[in-house]
């Protein structure tokens, strides 16, 4: 993507367009939320890095053409190099952030575990000095830490399944 941008630097006197990085990311992400809406999370994965090249290869084709019109090769070369590596550097990407999405959830998982067990041993304490208010305090403490457990690990299930279905 770096070569991407290096290379499609406007020229003074070439046409103004219309499509700028924040754009085309609004656009790449309005795509790829509908297409992850319609479709499952292993197709939603790969229908996301499918609405980056697309986006991307036509921005590219339309830049590659005004240079070539232009008579300017060296930015058309840039481009059409770019262009090679689009897939590649989109499925990177998406890659990358479903990792690092799995690593964040990984983190939060232990973190609701341990609260559990910080939990039950603060209810092992209060059985022991036979507390009853402070028993079913921690009895509530302990289901509401084991439903974010639950919860956080549906959701690093699926986190799983994306990376998986990009790594393949």
């Amino acid at each position: 993507m770096a070569a991407y941008y290096r290379a499609h630097q406007r020229k003074p006197g070439w046409p103004s367009e219309n499509l700028t990085r924040s754009t085309i990311m609004k656009k790449l992400s309005a795509i790829a939320l509908t297409l992850m809406m319609t479709l499952g999370a292993a197709s939603a994965a790969q229908a996301s890095v499918a609405a980056c090249t697309a986006i991307n290869s036509a921005k590219l084709k339309k830049e590659i053409t005004m240079a070539n019109k232009y008579g300017n090769t060296a930015k058309a070369a840039a481009l059409e190099e770019a262009l090679a590596n689009i897939e590649t550097n989109c499925a990177v990407k998406e890659q990358k952030e479903a990792q690092e999405k799995v690593t964040k959830l990984e983190k939060k998982l232990v973190k609701a575990q341990k609260e559990v067990t910080e939990a039950q041993a603060d209810l092992q304490k209060a059985q022991a000095q036979g507390k009853t208010s402070k028993i079913t305090k921690y009895q509530n403490k302990i289901s509401e830490k084991q439903a974010k457990v639950e919860q956080v690990s549906s959701e690093l299930e699926t986190a799983r399944a994306n990376l998986a279905a990009l790594n393949s």
